[in-house]
C-alpha cells in the first residue's frame, strides 16, 4: 500500500512539473518580446538605410511599445555586418537583421559570402525604392539620348556590386558607350564629385535626388512605369533599353527562429508601418511600401538571384571575383 502510494505521488509530482514546464514555456512564448530587440544594419550610420531602420524602430515603439535598438556594421555591400549576424545572432526574436536585395543578388555572385539565404528565414518586407539616373542641373546633357551620344563617361558608383553601378554600367554597356568608374562611399560623398563636373553621372535613388533637387537634372529612371512624384521623367524602357530594377529591403532572423516569434516580429513591424511616422517618412523621401511577408520575401530574393547574376556576366565580372 506504501508503494502505491508512494508510486502515485511520484506520478503526480512528475505531472504537475511537466504542466508547469509547458505553461512556462507558453507563458514565455506568448509573452515575446520581454527584451529589447535588436536590428543588425549592415550600412554605416547615417546611411539613408540606417535612418529608414531607426524611423521603423520608432514607429514600432510608438504602435506596440516595443522596445528596438539598431547596430550599425557596415562594409562590403552589407557583406560585412550579415555574415557576422550568419555566424552569431541567436534564434530567438531579439537579434533582426536589415537587408536589402544587393545583398543576396550581386555581393553573393561577386563575393565569396560565407553566408546564404538557407541560413534566414523571412519576417517582412519593408520599402521598394527606384533608381533615378541624374547629372548636375549645370551639364550639358538635357536628355538621356544626348548623354549617350558620348563615346566616353565617368560615373560614379556607390561601391562595386551595388544596384546603381550594375544598372548604369548595363545601360551604358548595351549603348556602346565606353566607361570610367569612380568608386564612392556614400551618396554624400558623389554629390558634390557629380555638381563639380568630376563624374559625368550618377544613379541613386529619390530621396537624396530630393535633398539635392535644385542642383540635379533627371534623364531617366529605372522602373517599368513613370513614378507619380516625377511625371515628366522618362523610363529607360521608353528610351530604348530593357532595363527596371529598384532597391527593395525587408528583416530577417536567424533560420532557426522558432515560427511563432516570426509570426510575433511580423505583426509587430506590420503595425509600424501603418503609423505616420512610417508613412509620413516614406512619403517625404519618395519611397514605397514593400507588402510582402517573410516567405514573400526571402522568395523574391531568391528569384531575383539569377537575373542580377545574369547582368553581371555580361558586364564581365566571375563569382567571386571581388575581395
Amino acid at each position: 500500500m506504501k508503494k502505491a502510494l508512494a508510486l502515485l505521488l511520484a506520478v503526480t509530482i512528475s505531472l504537475s512539473l511537466a504542466a508547469c514546464a509547458t505553461t512556462s514555456t507558453e507563458t514565455k512564448k506568448n509573452d515575446f518580446p520581454t527584451e529589447t530587440i535588436t536590428i543588425m544594419v549592415p550600412f554605416n550610420a547615417g546611411a539613408s538605410n540606417d535612418m529608414l531602420v531607426r524611423v521603423l524602430a520608432q514607429a514600432a515603439q510608438e504602435s506596440t511599445n516595443t522596445k528596438i535598438i539598431v547596430e550599425n556594421k557596415g562594409g562590403s555591400g552589407g557583406v560585412v555586418g550579415t555574415t557576422e549576424f550568419a555566424a552569431t545572432a541567436k534564434p530567438n526574436g531579439y537579434d533582426v537583421a536589415f537587408t536589402v536585395v544587393g545583398c543576396f543578388t550581386t555581393q553573393q555572385y561577386l563575393r565569396d559570402c560565407q553566408f546564404s539565404l538557407d541560413d534566414f528565414k523571412g519576417v517582412i518586407g519593408l520599402t521598394d525604392s527606384p533608381l533615378l539616373l541624374e547629372v548636375a542641373n549645370n551639364s550639358k546633357w538635357n536628355t538621356l539620348e544626348e548623354l549617350l551620344s558620348e563615346k566616353e563617361l565617368i560615373i560614379g558608383i556607390p561601391g562595386t556590386g551595388t544596384l546603381p553601378h550594375v544598372i548604369l554600367a548595363t545601360l551604358l554597356d548595351q549603348a556602346g558607350v565606353s566607361v570610367s568608374m569612380v568608386p564612392f562611399s556614400s551618396d554624400g560623398e558623389a554629390m558634390p564629385a557629380l555638381l563639380n563636373g568630376t563624374i559625368d553621372c550618377y544613379v541613386n535613388h529619390p530621396n537624396v535626388y530630393n535633398n539635392n533637387a535644385d542642383n540635379l537634372r533627371i534623364l531617366a529612371c529605372a522602373c517599368d512605369e513613370r513614378l507619380l512624384d516625377f511625371p515628366d521623367v522618362p523610363t529607360l524602357k521608353e528610351c530604348g533599353y530593357d532595363l527596371s530594377m529598384s532597391v527593395y529591403t525587408g528583416l530577417l532572423v536567424p533560420a532557426e527562429t522558432p515560427q511563432e516569434v516570426v509570426d510575433t516580429l511580423y505583426e509587430i513591424f506590420t503595425k509600424a508601418k501603418e503609423t505616420d511616422t512610417w508613412k509620413n517618412y516614406l512619403d517625404n523621401n519618395f519611397i514605397d511600401m514593400f507588402e510582402l511577408d517573410g516567405v514573400a520575401f526571402t522568395q523574391k530574393l531568391a528569384a531575383d538571384y539569377p537575373m542580377f547574376s545574369e547582368y553581371l556576366e555580361q558586364l564581365g565580372f566571375e563569382r567571386g571575383s571581388v575581395s
